[in-house]
C-alpha cells in the first residue's frame, strides 16, 4: 500500500517536514494518481468507481470527479449488510466513516459519493 510504505519511509527519515517533502505518494486518494489517469482531461468528465470510502470516494471528491460507491462487492459490505435496511445501512456506514475521519484526521471535509450501487458488473 502506497500510504503504508510512505509512512515507513517518513519514520526512517526521522519525520517532520523534510521527510514529508522527500516522500512522494502516488496512489489513491492522492492527486497524482488521478493526474496520471486523466492526462489533462477535465475531472468533471470522469467517474471514480470504487468500493472504498477512504481511497476511492475521498480521492474522487478531492479532485472534483463523479464518484460511484459500490457496496456489496466491496470492503464496506459488512457494515451495510448488518443493518436491516439497505438504504439506512449505506447512510450509517457513510456517516460513521465521516465521524471517524473527523476524529482521527481533524478534517471538516465530508466524503460523499455522487452515486451508490449494490453491485458493479462490467
Amino acid at each position: 500500500m502506497p500510504g503504508f510504505i510512505g509512512d515507513q519511509y517518513e519514520i526512517i527519515l526521522g519525520g517532520g517536514s523534510k521527510a514529508t517533502d522527500l516522500v512522494k505518494r502516488i496512489g489513491k486518494p492522492f492527486k497524482e494518481v488521478y493526474d496520471l489517469a486523466l492526462r489533462g482531461e477535465d475531472p468533471s468528465s470522469a467517474v471514480m468507481i470504487g468500493d472504498a470510502l477512504e481511497t476511492d470516494v475521498t480521492g474522487g471528491n478531492a479532485i472534483g470527479c463523479y464518484t460511484l460507491w459500490v457496496i456489496n462487492d466491496g470492503i464496506h459490505s459488512p457494515d451495510v449488510s448488518e443493518k436491516s435496511d439497505y438504504k439506512c445501512g449505506v447512510e450509517e456506514a457513510l456517516n460513521d466513516f465521516n465521524v471517524k475521519k473527523r476524529k482521527v484526521q481533524a478534517e471538516s471535509t465530508v466524503v460523499s459519493p455522487n452515486l451508490v450501487i449494490p453491485h458493479f458488473r462490467w
